[in-house]
């Protein structure tokens, strides 16, 4: 697993049945579930991909980001905790025990995700003790963390329980510049997320295509066709 992998997984989260994006994929990797497709509302979705061939077999769940009208209200008002809250919990479900997922039970397992997926990517992996990359991303959700912190025992502490996954796991998040999520929730506002070493990759253009997305989902209109992602996935996918 590594960044381009997790860039064009990320991607296929949003199109699963776009087949010049799955004919990059490389040897081995093959969908095994996906869930809440179509999307409505802020019920969220994600698509399972699978790797037996690899000598330490690998599972990715891959969560979709915003798209939709009533997600981007959520992001803007809500930091996308209730769509985050919907598609973690169903994740949660087909991986535990008698789940869809439940046969991938030893596999090393990894998030990924851009926007609000990349928000879902990294509260399932911080729940869960997984690697997470994420993109553009906005923060994990305020209401699992405080849950995890609860786990941990009395003498817990936000600060703690992210330096006892970071001192264990792998989080990295590279974002353009400018991109709403990074500038709204990196820059103007809080948010808590696992990689502090976030990379940047320097754009305006981003920020012209989130401003025309919002616009679009406002009226109504495909606001997948102008998400940032959609136009400038090449410079995450590009990287080594």
């Amino acid at each position: 697993m590594d960044v381009k992998l997790g860039g064009l997984l990320s991607q296929l989260a949003y199109t699963p049945d776009k087949q010049e994006l799955k004919d990059q994929l490389p040897a081995g990797w093959h969908e095994v579930f996906r869930d809440g497709y179509p999307e409505s509302g802020t019920q969220g979705a994600f698509i399972a991909y699978a790797n037996s061939e690899l000598p330490n077999p690998e599972l990715v769940i891959a969560f979709k980001g915003t798209t939709e009208s009533a997600e981007w209200f959520d992001d803007i008002l809500n930091a996308g905790r209730t769509m985050i809250g919907n598609v973690v919990g169903r994740a949660e479900q087909a991986l535990a025990a008698g789940g869809a997922l439940a046969a991938f039970n030893g596999y090393a397992i990894t998030t990924v995700g851009h926007s609000t997926g990349g928000g879902a990517a990294q509260t399932l992996a911080l729940e869960n003790d997984y690697d997470t990359y994420v993109y553009d991303s906005l923060p994990i959700s305020s209401t699992v963390l405080q849950t995890v912190v609860t786990a941990h025992g009395p003498d817990a502490s936000v600060d703690s329980v992210l330096a006892d996954y970071r001192a264990n796991h792998l989080a990295v998040e590279p974002y353009y510049g400018g991109e709403i999520a990074g500038t709204g929730f990196k820059t103007l506002a809080t948010g808590t997320y696992l990689d502090t070493r976030a990379t940047e990759v320097p754009s305006i253009a981003n920020g012209l295509a989130a401003v025309a997305t919002l616009v679009a989902a406002s009226f109504g209109a495909d606001a997948q066709a102008l998400h940032p992602f959609s136009g400038l996935q090449d410079g995450f996918l590009k990287l080594a």
